[in-house]
């Protein structure tokens, strides 16, 4: 069995050193804390609860015990009025927002600040959108075809400027036909300004390469990681098969092909991307 390695793997830039510092903080001090995961990554999060890391409920502030503690903010960020809470009740906050998706969040509070209509093309529930929609005024979030129309639909008769921007790990396909849509409808009104984050977009390349190149591609991450299933559904999309695998237990009920791509989500640690591979050639064969 051949089997393809993607150039980009493991972790990108923001996920590495939101763990590395997360283990840092864990290493000098006691009661650290956290809302939420601190990436979506289960082994990741279970070797930080490991090593002490006190995980609380996503969104929920910790109401009590908090004077002498450290809380975290994971890397998909927090808005401004649950920062400045976590700043009363904790000692010490330490923020591990990506700095990408840090200057995404500096962008659109300037966007707005300028009076434009803000879209956003992201998942409502992700932790990265609420985080990017609670600093806004009046936001509109698009998820889905239908989401689409109703912006179109509110916001066509609507005076001054619209700016499209991203979730950091949106597909690039899907924000530029949403882009194309809503000037089609809208007209130069519409501005886009693409904050999807480059690493991600390096993985999309990469898949679309194993995609071409082999039978089957494996992708590595958590069901939970929106950039990881993108990297499937962009696979599946360019006509070949993907699946999305987080331990070397999940292979033991796929029958592999002859040549076989291996890519991982952003949050997916070499370690575990390792483990796939040290056991990928005892996996059924067709």
């Amino acid at each position: 069995m051949k089997v393809v390695v993607s150039d980009s793997i493991g972790f990108c830039h923001g996920v590495r050193r939101a763990v590395e510092k997360a283990k840092q903080c864990l290493a000098s001090c006691n009661n650290v804390h956290i809302s939420g995961d601190l990436v979506h990554n289960r082994s990741v999060c279970e070797e930080l609860e490991k090593a002490g890391l006190i995980v609380h409920p996503d969104g929920e502030i910790p109401g009590s015990e908090t004077e002498n503690s450290v809380i975290l903010i994971r890397a998909h960020g927090t808005d401004p009025t649950t920062e400045d809470e976590l700043k009363k009740k904790f000692l010490r906050v330490l923020d591990l927002t990506c700095p990408i998706v840090r200057s995404v969040f500096e962008q659109a509070e300037s966007l707005d600040r300028e009076n434009y209509h803000i879209v956003v093309l992201g998942k409502k529930h992700h932790p990265e959108t609420r985080a990017l929609t609670r600093r806004l005024q009046e936001p509109h979030v698009i998820e889905d075809d239908k989401d689409l129309d109703h912006v179109i639909c509110l916001l066509s008769s609507a005076e001054g400027k619209t700016a499209l921007i991203s979730q950091t790990t949106m597909s690039s396909e899907k924000y530029h036909n949403t882009l194309a849509k809503l000037r089609e409808n809208m007209g130069d009104r519409v501005y886009g300004f693409n904050t999807i984050c480059r690493e991600t977009l390096e993985r999309e390349c990469e898949a679309r390469r194993l995609a071409s190149e082999t039978d089957l591609v494996v992708v590595i991450g958590a069901s939970s990681s929106s950039n990881t299933r993108k990297l499937v559904s962009t696979v599946e999309t360019a006509g070949t098969a993907a699946i999305l695998v987080e331990e070397v237990r999940d292979l033991h009920s796929v029958t592999l092909p002859n040549t076989v791509g291996i890519i991982s989500g952003t949050s997916t640690p070499m370690k575990q991307v390792q483990q796939i591979l040290d056991n990928i050639e005892w996996a059924p064969r067709r």
